[in-house]
C-alpha cells in the first residue's frame, strides 16, 4: 500500500488525472481492507463471546458434576456402612442360630441317649428279673430234689422199721 502511494506521488507529477484515479483506487482498496478488518474484528469478538459463554457453561457443568460426585460418594459410603452392619448383624444372627441349633442337637442327642439308657435299664431289669426267677426256680428244684431225697430216705427208714 505504501508502495502504491509512493508510486502515485511520482505519477502525480507526470499525470494529475491518472494520479487522482490511482488515489481513488487506493482509497477504495483501503476502505475495502478496513471493511474486511472490521468484519474480521467483529467475528473475533463474537468467537470470544461464545468461548466465554462456553467457558462459563463448562464451569457450571463441572460444578454440578462435582456436586453429583460428592452425593454419589456419600451414598456409596452409606451403602457400604449399611452392608457392613447388615453383614455383622447376619453374622451375629447366624452365630446365634448356630448356637441354638447346636443346643437343640445336644438336647435331641441327650434325649436320644436318655431313651437309649432307659431302654438299656429296662432290658437289664428284665434280665435281672429273669435271672432271679431262674435262680428261684433252680432253688425250688434243688429244694424239691432235696425233699425227694429226704422222702426216699424216710421211706427207706420206714421200710427198715
Amino acid at each position: 500500500m505504501i508502495h502504491s502511494l509512493h508510486q502515485s506521488l511520482r505519477d502525480l507529477s507526470s499525470d494529475p488525472m491518472k494520479t487522482l484515479e490511482n488515489l481513488s483506487a487506493i482509497s477504495q482498496d483501503s476502505q475495502k481492507q478496513g471493511t474486511v478488518l472490521d468484519c474480521v474484528e467483529r467475528q473475533l469478538q463474537q468467537i470470544e463471546r461464545e468461548l466465554s459463554v462456553r467457558k462459563h457453561q463448562d464451569h457450571l457443568v463441572s460444578h454440578q458434576l462435582q456436586g453429583a460426585l460428592k452425593k454419589l460418594e456419600a451414598k456409596h459410603s452409606e451403602a457400604e456402612y449399611i452392608i457392613k452392619n447388615s453383614h455383622i448383624t447376619l453374622l451375629h444372627r447366624s452365630h446365634h442360630e448356630d448356637e441354638k441349633s447346636e443346643k437343640q442337637l445336644r438336647a435331641e442327642h441327650t434325649s436320644c441317649e436318655k431313651c437309649d439308657l432307659e431302654k438299656q435299664i429296662q432290658h437289664l431289669r428284665l434280665q435281672v428279673n429273669q435271672n432271679i426267677m431262674i435262680s428261684e426256680v433252680e432253688e425250688l428244684k434243688s429244694s424239691i430234689d432235696h425233699k425227694k431225697c429226704e422222702k426216699v430216705q424216710l421211706l427207706s427208714h420206714i421200710g427198715i422199721l
